[in-house]
């Protein structure tokens, strides 16, 4: 416990990065909403709680206008960037054109990378879901980050090499604390609070007030953190070829039932056949494909 403690002071996101990220969030939005009529948002580990010292900064650009493919779109805001940003923006701005894509560039203290997409409300909702989460107990985030560094430290936290993703980590303690120890350290927030936490939800006016709750849960974050790794390696409690870990609904899901669901809906049941299943609380896809 010592040792996490330590490791989340030490590491967790400073208060001046997140201030300069604010700043940075703001030059783009008066560039951007001076070219076109669009709403800006900051997304993932920057605002969701579970940021560290250094973490990248991911933004999402929601534009109005013509129809326009993602790629188009990012064309264009590509254009402003280049014209009307260079006294923040250092470098080039890159477009990656992969399936989500994205534009890539750093501020102009070459510290901060910034990713920006376009029309994602998920990952809106996600940030808002997983801030709300990390704010309901105060064993959360450390435990979190703890989890992240040791993944990194063993080479498992690198999506784009077919490892997991921090947010795919994020959700597996977060359905950890839901649904394996007694009595829970989280709730199922998308169960008790439905009209807030769902995938239709307007995401220009969700409410960061934190829904109160209060943990019965006295384990102390070093006794959380062994058993999250006994979880998910004991095969009688977790069984990696057929369960799906689900903040959704704070249960563990069967890969069959949510293969079917992607069948009917289109989504790709393959996903399912990954080595390690967790579902994605808004889509339901395999956020650990």
């Amino acid at each position: 416990s010592k040792d996490i403690w330590r490791h989340f002071r030490d590491n967790q996101q400073e208060r001046r990065q997140l201030e300069r990220k604010i700043e940075l969030w703001k030059e783009l939005y008066t560039q951007l909403h001076g070219h076109m009529d669009c709403g800006l948002f900051v997304t993932g580990s920057t605002f969701d709680g579970y940021g560290s010292a250094g973490c990248d900064m991911d933004m999402c650009i929601f534009p109005q206008g013509p129809a326009m493919n993602d790629k188009q779109w990012l064309s264009e805001v590509r254009q402003i960037l280049r014209k009307q940003c260079r006294h923040f923006i250092r470098g080039n701005v890159e477009l990656i054109p992969a399936k989500v894509p994205i534009l890539k560039f750093y501020d102009c203290h070459g510290r901060l990378e910034v990713d920006l997409s376009v029309n994602n409300p998920t990952a809106a909702r996600n940030t808002h879901l997983l801030h709300c989460y990390s704010q309901l107990d105060f064993r959360v985030r450390p435990l979190v980050l703890a989890v992240k560094w040791w993944a990194k430290k063993n080479g498992i936290n690198e999506a784009r090499f077919q490892t997991l993703s921090s947010y795919t980590l994020s959700l597996m303690v977060i359905h950890f604390l839901q649904c394996e120890v007694t009595p829970p350290v989280l709730p199922c927030l998308q169960k008790s609070h439905p009209l807030i936490f769902n995938s239709k939800s307007d995401i220009f006016n969700l409410p960061y007030e934190v829904p109160e709750y209060l943990s019965e849960n006295k384990d102390s974050v070093g006794q959380l953190f062994v058993k999250f790794f006994q979880y998910f390696t004991d095969g009688n409690r977790f069984d990696t070829r057929e369960d799906v870990a689900s903040v959704r609904t704070g249960q563990v899901l069967r890969a069959g039932d949510c293969e079917r669901f992607a069948r009917l809906q289109k989504l790709g049941p393959g996903q399912w056949s990954a080595r390690i299943l967790v579902e994605e609380p808004f889509e339901r896809t395999n956020a650990a494909r």
